[in-house]
């Protein structure tokens, strides 16, 4: 514990102290960029000898302060529980990727949300942006004001949950 304080409070005292810096009203770009790099050489050289410097303080203070050590010999295993309402199905990364993908695929005759998910539908090989442009193209215009009609969109989930439950006991 006393040692990730010790690296931690290194680390973010760098960080601050140029995040400071780059706040005041009359920075110029070019010192910006040189504190940058100032930061980057930094971080580049605490990464090869900062850590055996924080283990060596770390040390000391242990000595200093007289504090036992105080080693588990079991380490508690932390098992993560499943819920049901929680999970997430879609990967955000993956999402993103796709519709990058996508973006350069399409033409300028396919330009609104039902030809491109007719399009994603027949080529079978976007499955997070199918579900995404199934959930737009499900939405109510007036669910997107600031009405207080959540109906709809408890039904858009709850059927969306059975279609992927179902997914996943057949696959």
């Amino acid at each position: 514990f006393l040692l990730g304080m010790n690296i931690w409070y290194d680390i973010l005292f760098a960080v601050n102290s140029v995040s400071k810096i780059m706040q005041s009203k009359d920075m110029h770009i070019d010192i910006a960029i040189d504190h940058f790099r100032g930061l980057i050489t930094y971080l580049k050289n605490y990464k090869e000898n900062g850590f055996a410097f924080a283990l060596e303080s770390t040390k000391e203070m242990v000595i200093e302060l007289d504090i036992e050590p105080k080693v588990n010999e079991k380490p508690k295993i932390h098992r993560k529980k499943l819920s049901f309402y929680d999970l997430s199905d879609i990967d955000g990364l993956d999402l993103f990727s796709e519709l990058n993908l996508l973006k350069e695929i399409l033409t300028n005759e396919i330009n609104t949300p039902l030809t491109i998910l007719n399009y994603i539908k027949k080529s079978c090989s976007f499955s997070n942006t199918y579900i995404a442009y199934r959930i737009l193209l499900t939405l109510h215009v007036s669910m997107l004001t600031a009405e207080r009609s959540f109906s709809k969109l408890k039904l858009i989930k709850s059927y969306l949950r059975s279609t992927i439950l179902q997914d996943k006991l057949n696959g």
